[in-house]
Formats: C-alpha cells, structure tokens, sequence
C-alpha cells in the first residue's frame, strides 16, 4: 500500500483529492511543465523527500504529476537515484512500468547537471576527511 506521495502539480487546487486521503502523507513540491530548466534546489528538495521516504522499509512511494508523461517519471528518476540505481537503470524502469513516459531532453539535462554537481560535492566531501 502506498504511504506516501510526492505531487509535482503546480496546478494543484485546495480541495484535491489527494490531499483528501487521510491515510496518505503528501509532500506537495509545485514544478510547471513548462518544458524549461529546472534548477538544482527543485532536485534537492526532491531528493531530500524521496530519501526521508525511501529510508523506511515500512514505507511505500508515488510520485504524480498532472497526466504522468514529464514530471512524475523525472521524480521517479530522482527517487530511484536516491535508492542507488544509476540515472540510465532508472529511466529504463520507468520506461518499461510507464510507457507514457517522456524525458524531455531539456528536464533530463537539468537532472543530469544536479547529479554531476552531486558527485562532485561527494568528492570533495571525502577528499576533506581523508585529510
């Protein structure tokens, strides 16, 4: 059963439905499809998210968007890059669960530069404790 859901609408209204279900925690984080850049603390935010869920075994996550094709699959992307898969096993799960699913070059860049710009700060991070 899922417990969690990470709602990537920015078109989200008050009253929606999923904010309804008492027995879900919804993190709400507001993107446009809008077929621009998406900028690094937009993927920090999700990747914090996607790790504060993923962590608990217990604990079962979605990501939506408003019809499934570009952001849901680019936060999926993130998710199971936070769970260790490497960005090219992720967009191949994705594809083969949600044939819809469309990496905009434009969106898949932005995440690409915010992964590099991770493992670069991993790098550093290690190669100051190894002082």
């Amino acid at each position: 059963m899922i417990t969690d859901i990470i709602d990537l609408r920015a078109e989200r209204k008050e009253n929606d439905a999923l904010a309804s279900i008492k027995t879900l925690n919804v993190h709400w984080i507001p993107i446009y499809d809008d077929w621009l850049p998406k900028n690094s603390e937009f993927f920090k935010l999700l990747s914090r998210q996607t790790d504060s869920v993923c962590r608990n075994p217990e604990k079962k996550l979605a990501v939506c968007c408003g019809a499934g094709e570009h952001r849901a699959p680019l936060g999926g992307a993130v998710a199971l890059w936070s769970m260790g898969y490497s960005l090219g096993e992720a967009l191949e799960l994705i594809k083969k669960s949600r044939p819809v699913a469309e990496f905009l070059p434009v969106y898949l860049n932005s995440l690409r530069d915010y992964l590099k710009s991770m493992q670069t700060a991993e790098g550093s991070e290690r190669r100051a404790q190894d002082k």
